[in-house]
């Protein structure tokens, strides 16, 4: 059983497992309140899908993470405060039949892309992301409509987990 830590981002004071083995802190980005967030349809649901369903991508489900819906663009200040950003993104189950469902997921961190998907439809596996967010001080995840219109584009971050230094090392 790992130790709890108070972490404070942006303001907001949040409380997560540490991993005592490493020091450092895990953090479901559902936790947190993005600066700002605008989506095609719906509005961004926090550890459900856009639907209000369980997050599920394939066979693959979350209690955790992040429900949109394409076009769509969340902003996190992150203060620099984490070392990486980890989830696993596609396209809710809850669209299986709907074949002209297609999503593009990115990151960005203080502008500059970390991760694309490439084009994800219904049938494609939830794809992993792990990158460093090392010192970035704004996080944005982004899920477009690969080019043909957002229909049935119910796209989801399952897991989504920002990983930082305990609190006593955090410079706040």
């Amino acid at each position: 059983m790992g130790l709890l830590a108070l972490l404070v981002v942006g303001g907001q004071k949040t409380v997560a497992g540490a991993m005592p083995e490493s020091g450092l802190v895990r953090t479901p980005l559902s936790e947190l309140d993005p600066v700002s967030a605008r989506q095609g349809w719906g509005a961004l649901q926090l550890d459900q899908s856009v639907q209000g369903e369980p997050l599920q991508i394939g066979e693959r489900k979350f209690s955790s993470g992040l429900g949109t819906h394409a076009n769509s663009e969340l902003v996190y200040d992150l203060g620099g405060g984490f070392q990486q950003f980890e989830a696993w993104v596609g396209i809710d189950a809850e669209m299986a039949g709907h074949p002209e469902a297609s999503v593009v997921f990115k990151v960005i961190a203080d502008g500059h892309e970390l991760f694309a998907s490439g084009v994800m439809r219904p049938n494609t596996p939830a794809q992993r992301v792990t990158v460093s967010v090392r010192g970035v001080r704004q996080l944005k995840l982004v899920a477009t409509d690969a080019g043909d219109g957002i229909n049935a584009d119910h796209a989801d971050w399952g897991a989504a987990t920002l990983i930082g230094r305990s609190n006593a090392a955090l410079p706040f």
